[in-house]
């Protein structure tokens, strides 16, 4: 599906491969599809480097970027280019930023958020290298889940700020892990139920959640943290200790929550784990750079215990045992 068709545009972009006296005007030309009209300047004596993943949705825009220090500076003139009001959300992952709207002037560190209007002017300097994911949302978007979220504009928001720390885990983990939303072709589903999860949990990280708009907070905040669970789940797969009781003690909820969590998705924990670890078995075993490795090897690898038990599960799951598969892709390699 086409971006003009869908309203969708999914992309990395790096100035790396620019001459350097074309990569202002290529970054600048990029967030302005992106988030907003601005000027960019490189700081004296630093080269301008600036890499992103940008998503580009109906109701949203996002950019996990970093570069190199710089100095942003956002006028009434751009402002009246862009036309629609707009709310920004900007993360700090790494480094520092000097934040400037509203007569405020506000250091931001990293971990830290904070909210800034797209109706007023602004300006912020990177003084060194940076790492930061930037939210544009529309301003009667956030208006309809926060009460008041003028008031909390050029404030910043805590590192422990659970909604925030729920927020950037959402994001990071959904941009690495999730082809349903970022991959080529987005599910135009899924991609309406990510934008509401990450417009309610802005408003929950400003704190100032309407009354009549918790449920739909509540929606996000379970989205955000099973991304989390499933991207811990991800990277603990080949532990055979994986369980319900360890996963909610790292994420401080109960174990029961965590169940929850998976049962509206029409799962169990157990069944989501052995899914991930089979995959991941069905994956080597495809994979050239594994023809070496044993069977068994390659069960425990995934967090399997017991072979039998592996062996069964996979054919069950697949239609074919481990050797099986392995000897069909032998068969193609030894044809080449």
């Amino acid at each position: 599906m086409r971006q003009e068709e869908t309203g969708i545009a999914m992309y990395r972009f790096s100035t790396g491969g620019l001459p350097a006296g074309e990569r202002v005007e290529a970054w600048r030309n990029t967030m302005e599809q992106a988030l907003a009209s601005a000027d960019f300047e490189a700081l004296p004596g630093t080269p301008f480097s600036q890499a992103a993943s940008i998503h580009i949705m109906p109701r949203l825009s996002l950019v996990a970027g970093g570069g190199s220090g710089s100095f942003v500076r956002r006028t009434k003139e751009h402002i009246a280019a862009d036309g629609a009001s707009a709310v920004y959300l900007q993360i700090q992952v790494e480094g520092t930023a000097q934040i400037s709207q509203l007569g405020c002037e506000r250091q931001l560190s990293a971990g830290e958020g904070i909210l800034v209007s797209g109706a007023e002017p602004a300006s912020k300097l990177n003084p060194g290298p940076v790492r930061y994911i930037a939210i544009k949302a529309p301003d009667g978007a956030l208006r309809a889940l926060a009460a008041d979220p003028e008031d909390a504009l050029m404030r910043p928001i805590p590192p422990d700020n659970q909604a925030l720390r729920l927020l950037k885990g959402y994001l990071l983990a959904a941009d690495r892990d999730d082809p349903l939303l970022f991959g080529p072709n987005p599910s135009l589903e899924v991609v309406s139920a990510f934008t509401v999860h990450v417009h309610s949990l802005m408003a929950l990280a400003i704190g100032a959640v309407r009354e009549d708009s918790r449920e739909a907070a509540g929606l996000g905040v379970r989205a955000a943290r099973l991304y989390e669970i499933k991207a811990y789940i991800a990277r603990n797969l080949g532990r055979t200790a994986l369980s319900v009781p360890e996963v909610a003690e790292r994420h401080g909820v109960t174990p029961r929550y965590v169940q929850m969590l998976f049962a509206a998705e029409g799962v169990t924990f157990s069944e989501y784990v052995l899914g991930r670890r089979l995959a991941q078995a069905r994956q080597m075993l495809t994979e050239p750079a594994f023809t070496s490795r044993s069977i068994s090897s390659i069960a425990f690898e995934a967090g399997f215990a017991d072979l039998s038990h592996f062996n069964k599960a996979f054919r069950r799951r697949f239609g074919a045992t481990p050797t099986d598969v392995r000897f069909a892709v032998a068969s193609v390699l030894a044809m080449k």
